[in-house]
């Protein structure tokens, strides 16, 4: 035996427990700590990341390996929900992932790639992807915190409020977002307006309103998810006519839609976030004499209106039967809209007489919303009637729509012998 051999290092006591009353000691500390802890020593490493291959551990694209993986796997799944909001199945965030199609503990790796800083948007809607591992996740995460929030995430407290990055609210606007793309892109249904309406979208960006903490608890989470893909919309009435082709100037391409009637014409824009003076509101939509705007004090979404001179706030956003009231009525407002444009409950057409027809996202439900939309068919006239709810005149707009059925529409049809007449035509108007 060598007397001058250096004595064998002795496991510190954390290394010499079992691995998963390891992990149980770890769960009392903040991730930041994990990461300082695992630098120690490979069994520190293999306690944290349930391997002692560093390069297995960290790279996105190694494989997800067994055995002591599985302990890891659920200590960074714990930091999913600390940091980043990844809680039950049955938790509100996550309710909406679920009934996406979430394939059970896939739904806990999804996350999405930050964009390069340089090409302009936050994020993208084609960056989202399934982690190899639940760590992968959060390492991605917590690159968009980063980013989102200037670095200033050293020390995060196990304790999360409503202004942290919400992983679920991020994989939420995500999917709102690639559904009101896919409807723009749609000629079918967007009409000549979707593309100019997906051009108007302004690149998404961090977006931290409240880092001054103004506002003690502001309601924020879901803010930053909405805006991180895109936001805002250019203006069409600062930027003007192109000077190559004026014919095609259209100022109503506005995201959620307008109306015309009598001498009001109407069309609501998504725009840049701006504080409302004086107040906790923030503007995130407009149109003429009305703001849709967010309450941060409490994370509800109302409109804002001038009647009869006074400041008047309304309800624009409610709880669902599966979301009741909580922090995310901003993203529910925009899910609520993608989806009625995935499912055709609004149309495209024309908002104004005018040579070229201008175009706009009309407000008017159409008959595919059965609960917003009345139709009756009679001697084969198709009869339609909806209607839109103007605050700032305090008054509803009704739409009232007739055409002739054709043989393609099936029942209710009727030829000229049958109905009596050949064509329909205004009153007072031209046949």
């Amino acid at each position: 035996m060598n007397a001058n051999a250096a004595p064998a290092l002795q496991p510190s006591a954390i290394e010499a427990l079992p691995r998963t009353l390891a992990s149980s000691v770890l769960s009392y500390v903040t991730s930041d700590d994990w990461l300082n802890f695992r630098s120690a020593s490979k069994s520190c490493h293999e306690i944290v990341h349930g391997t002692p291959d560093v390069w297995a551990s960290t790279s996105s694209d190694a494989p997800a390996n067994g055995g002591s993986e599985s302990e890891s796997d659920s200590l960074w799944r714990l930091a999913l929900f600390r940091d980043y909001g990844f809680g039950k199945p049955s938790d509100t965030a996550m309710i909406p992932l679920m009934k996406a199609g979430g394939d059970g503990e896939d739904v806990y790796r999804r996350c999405i790639h930050a964009s390069d800083p340089q090409s302009g948007a936050f994020l993208s809607t084609k960056d989202v992807f399934t982690a190899p591992s639940c760590y992968v996740a959060w390492k991605h995460w917590r690159r968009i915190d980063q980013r989102l929030h200037r670095n200033a995430i050293r020390g995060k407290s196990i304790s999360s409020t409503e202004e942290d990055v919400s992983g679920p609210y991020f994989l939420r606007a995500c999917a709102m977002w690639k559904k009101i793309e896919e409807w723009c892109k749609d000629e079918g249904r967007s009409g000549p307006v979707g593309r100019q309406i997906l051009a108007s979208l302004l690149p998404g960006r961090a977006l931290d309103v409240n880092a001054d903490g103004r506002i003690s608890n502001a309601k924020t989470s879901a803010l930053k998810a909405v805006y991180a893909f895109y936001a805002g919309q250019c203006d069409p009435m600062e930027e003007g006519p192109d000077p190559e082709h004026p014919m095609s100037f259209n100022p109503f391409i506005g995201l959620f839609g307008g109306f015309s009637a009598y001498n009001m014409t109407s069309c609501t824009f998504f725009v840049e976030p701006e504080m409302c003076q004086g107040s906790n509101h923030l503007t995130i939509a407009e149109a003429g004499g009305k703001k849709i705007v967010l309450d941060l004090s409490d994370g509800c979404v109302r409109q804002f209106c001038t009647i009869g001179g006074r400041n008047m706030f309304m309800a624009a956003a409610g709880p669902t039967e599966d979301a009741p009231r909580g922090p995310d009525q901003l993203l529910l407002w925009f899910e609520k809209h993608a989806d009625r444009l995935q499912r055709n409950h609004l149309a495209t057409g024309e908002i104004v007489k005018n040579n070229p027809p201008m175009y706009s996202l009309l407000r008017y439900p159409t008959v595919y919303d059965t609960a917003m939309c009345s139709r009756a068919v009679t001697r084969g006239v198709e009869v339609v009637s909806s209607s839109v709810c103007v605050p700032e005149e305090q008054i509803f707009v009704y739409s009232i729509r007739m055409r002739l059925l054709t043989p393609e529409d099936g029942a209710g049809y009727e030829t000229p012998e049958q109905r009596g007449f050949q064509t329909l035509k205004k009153f007072g108007g031209k046949a």
